[in-house]
């Protein structure tokens, strides 16, 4: 599958258009789904590691109702033992990039969030449509 830059530059607009802006032909039920089936996914890898049993306090929910039920909102305290120090071993996957973040709190100066390979290849779709939507008449 060609990368969102190839298809930029190859003039495949068409293709272009619906990787990146696609999604606002989806109706909300389709929408949804896919938000489900995503969330679904990040349980999964939370499962997995450290950090993700910690912030889910142990619970292993198997669908997005379960996680709503058994795993309470979290703050950056809750992962704060872990992201501050880097501590790539608690993730589920192992960041491309460390992303440092204002902070914007007196209590952290600054945060740190670990960057995977998937979110740096879905940002690219994400700030062109962007760009599009910015663009457009």
């Amino acid at each position: 599958m060609p990368s969102t830059f190839e298809l930029l530059r190859q003039g495949r607009k068409e293709e272009l258009w619906q990787r990146c802006c696609g999604f606002i032909d989806l109706s909300l039920e389709e929408f949804m789904a896919i938000q489900h089936r995503l969330l679904l996914e990040q349980i999964e890898l939370l499962k997995n590691c450290e950090l993700g049993r910690k912030v889910m306090r142990g619970a292993m929910p198997n669908s997005v109702d379960e996680f709503r039920r058994m795993v309470p909102l979290t703050t950056y305290a809750d992962y704060a033992p872990y992201l501050p120090e880097k501590r790539e071993d608690a993730l589920p996957l192992p960041p491309v990039v460390w992303q440092r973040t204002s902070g914007r709190s007196s209590q952290y100066s600054h945060k740190w969030v670990p960057v995977t390979r998937r979110l740096a290849e879905e940002m690219a779709p994400t700030f062109l449509a962007l760009l599009l939507f910015a663009t457009c008449k």
